[in-house]
């Protein structure tokens, strides 16, 4: 397997949830869509590395979960 510093040039930005809290994401890649959803403390950022190496073969998108990285931390909800 190659080794992969960093992940293709790719896209960052935010999108806004229903409740309207801002999430924020990356994209890279060409291919069938693949999302990458980090760890508890994760963020997109850290996803990177893996990332880069699936976007030879697919469209890849991570994302900061609320409260973290560069997305909002979103009100109270209920289940």
């Amino acid at each position: 397997m190659d080794e992969v510093s960093a992940p293709p040039a790719g896209v960052r930005g935010r999108v806004v949830s229903r409740d309207g809290t801002p999430i924020a994401y990356e994209r890279y890649g060409e291919g069938p869509p693949l999302v990458l959803v980090s760890g508890a403390l994760g963020t997109a950022e850290g996803e990177r590395p893996l990332g880069g190496l699936l976007a030879r073969r697919f469209s890849v998108v991570a994302y900061d979960r609320r409260g973290r990285g560069g997305s909002g931390e979103g009100g109270p909800y209920a289940v």
